[in-house]
């Protein structure tokens, strides 16, 4: 029988998976619950080390940052606990020993205390700092519902095409400023180049509520057609 699951997928089964139980107390929870916070306190270094290009512009001013510190200092040390806990659970040690590396790096590489400095004045960011904070939101919220509420039977946290799921959410949080950029990229560039007062007088002078409904359905029709040459030109 063929394996249909994305190429990535297999990797990690092959890498993380085993034989073993995965039911509380079987180490496996604790395992990948330790690699997700390390890999959350690996990108919120990288953010902290980088703020002026790894920070989205819109969020900095309202950031606590002695929050983050201590969010990030205690994601370091969950990582690390919750990895040891399944490697002295479960035969295999990848998970664990995972989980451990992960803290251990972002720790060395200076956990909370990495001082902020330089100028924070880069409009075009890669919004790590926005993918975190939003995938450990939802992942409190949503796994816990997920779990207690599954769609199916027997579904599991890592089902079939979980991996196609989270790239498509990483690139879309971690490239939300250049995404933007570029989709606004044409509106912009025609505006430069053609700029009819008298269409923006007779725009601006209509109420607020008929301008919204103008923007929705000029909107959904060029995302239609965009949609439809594309979809021509591939098939």
């Amino acid at each position: 029988m063929t394996d249909e699951r994305p190429a990535i997928e297999r990797w990690i089964t092959r890498t993380f998976g085993d034989p073993e139980t995965k039911r509380f107390g079987s180490g496996w929870m604790s395992g990948t619950s330790g690699v997700f916070l390390g890999f959350l306190a690996v990108l919120g270094v990288l953010a902290f080390r980088f703020p002026d290009l790894l920070s989205s512009p819109e969020l900095r001013g309202r950031y606590s940052i002695p929050v983050l510190r201590a969010l990030l200092e205690t994601a370091i040390a969950l990582a690390f606990v919750l990895g040891f806990i399944s490697m002295l659970l479960r035969r295999r040690k990848a998970l664990g020993a995972t989980a451990v590396a992960l803290a251990m790096g972002a720790a060395l590489a200076g956990g909370g205390a990495i001082p902020i400095e330089g100028e924070l004045d880069r409009q075009l960011t890669i919004g790590v700092d926005w993918f975190v904070l939003n995938v450990l939101l939802l992942a409190l919220v949503f796994l816990p519902l997920e779990r207690a509420f599954p769609r199916r039977p027997q579904q599991t946290t890592f089902r079939f095409g979980w991996t196609t799921d989270g790239t498509h959410f990483l690139v879309s949080h971690l490239a939300l400023q250049i995404l933007t950029f570029m989709t606004l990229l044409p509106s912009t560039a025609i505006a430069q180049l053609w700029q009819p007062e008298a269409l923006s007088t007779t725009i601006g002078a209509q109420p607020m509520w008929l301008q919204f409904l103008e923007i929705v359905v000029l909107t959904d029709l060029v995302q239609y057609w965009v949609h439809r040459a594309f979809t021509s030109s591939t098939w």
